[in-house]
């Protein structure tokens, strides 16, 4: 790349957080954006490679500048001999390196300069890399653009939550719909949960089911097909269709309350409590109640008696005192918040396919 490019690391320039000055100018680091600050070390078209402190290697950070940015010296700055390769056909086909095997050190890898003047390139004609690097950019901006419509789909969410819901000091929620009125009730969660503990008989009587921080799945898919499961797995708890588990122990306080929507049985360690809900309640008013009300938060901190790992056994959970609307006022709560996370779900989907397009541009049009 040596012969193709020239590096401006010289014109680098490190500022201490404490000691920018705000402004309008991106500043970055190894790993894009870190902040906007007055001034400017480099004006024109660039790209950046990480050289310390990526936070991805099989994803090395690299990124095509074209406007005044201010770059610290944890990133090297590249320009491209426009008359051999243009900037952003470049900084495409450095996307498609393995960089493992040109990076030195252990645990905080870097990339040298020199190293860096080594890795080869190729490279069409200039009409043909214009024409691959702006077709690569339009799918970059589309992505951008999903990106940010599911981050405004994520701030929604976040605002509905904050303002749908009452506590035990509010007892009306900020944001209602038209017909209700009154204070919401406080109620035991105890009065809602029906136990269930029925187990399995033999191996792998039913599938293998993770319950996870980002939801429920089946084992072999969260694992890339392994099931990391006991071999064998009688005494298992079964989750019917429909029923709520979740992992009673955790290290942060967290507890994450999952619905089985997979199959009609699956199976979870016994270390998973499994419950349903009597007709009083509504089962998905309950499920974001747990995963995001703050007396749900609150009851959780109370816990935790000693040492790092806080418990949630079915029978403490029992015991949660929350404030409760009228089963029909549950209901429009929880289609609201439904829709909105089905949304979201539509959305990611968006990105994840045009990064799977992208993934396979990158890899059908370089050599």
């Amino acid at each position: 790349m040596g012969e193709v490019s020239i590096l401006e690391d010289n014109k680098r320039n490190p500022v201490k957080a404490s000691d920018r000055v705000l402004g309008k100018t991106p500043y970055y680091g190894a790993n894009g954006i870190q902040d906007y600050v007055k001034g400017y070390t480099h004006t024109g078209e660039h790209v950046l490679v990480a050289e310390d402190g990526a936070n991805n290697i099989s994803n090395y950070p690299i990124y095509y500048i074209s406007e005044p940015s201010w770059i610290n010296n944890h990133a090297h700055v590249i320009t491209s001999n426009q008359n051999l390769i243009s900037n952003l056909f470049l900084a495409y086909s450095l996307k498609n390196v393995n960089y493992l095997k040109y990076l030195v050190g252990s645990g905080r890898y870097k990339l040298n300069a020199k190293i860096l003047k080594l890795i080869p390139v190729s490279f069409p004609s200039i009409n043909e890399q214009k024409w691959i690097g702006n077709v690569l950019k339009k799918l970059d901006d589309l992505i951008s653009l999903q990106q940010r419509k599911l981050d405004l789909l994520k701030q929604l969410k976040k605002g509905l939550l904050q303002k749908m819901f009452a506590d035990k000091d509010t007892k009306q929620p900020v944001l209602r719909f038209d017909g209700f009125s009154g204070d919401w009730e406080q109620r035991k969660l105890g009065t809602y949960i029906i136990e269930y503990n029925k187990k399995t008989t033999k191996n792998n009587e039913y599938p293998v089911l993770t319950s996870s921080r980002k939801g429920i799945f089946f084992q072999k898919d969260y694992y890339d097909g392994h099931q990391v499961a006991s071999k064998d797995n009688v005494g298992y708890n079964i989750v019917p269709y429909g029923y709520f588990t979740y992992r009673h122990m955790s290290d942060d306080n967290l507890f994450k309350f999952n619905i089985n929507t997979l199959c009609k049985f699956g199976i979870v360690s016994t270390l998973y409590p499994v419950f349903t809900l009597n007709t009083s309640a509504d089962k998905y008013f309950i499920y974001y109640y747990l995963n995001y009300g703050k007396e749900m938060q609150k009851f959780a901190l109370i816990q935790k008696q000693g040492g790092s790992r806080t418990y949630m056994y079915l029978s403490k959970l029992r015991k949660l005192r929350f404030i409760v609307p009228l089963l029909i006022e549950q209901e429009k709560i929880s289609t609201i918040l439904l829709a909105v996370d089905n949304l979201l779900s539509l959305q990611q989907s968006k990105i994840d396919k045009l990064t799977l397009l992208k993934k396979f541009l990158l890899q059908q049009m370089f050599i």
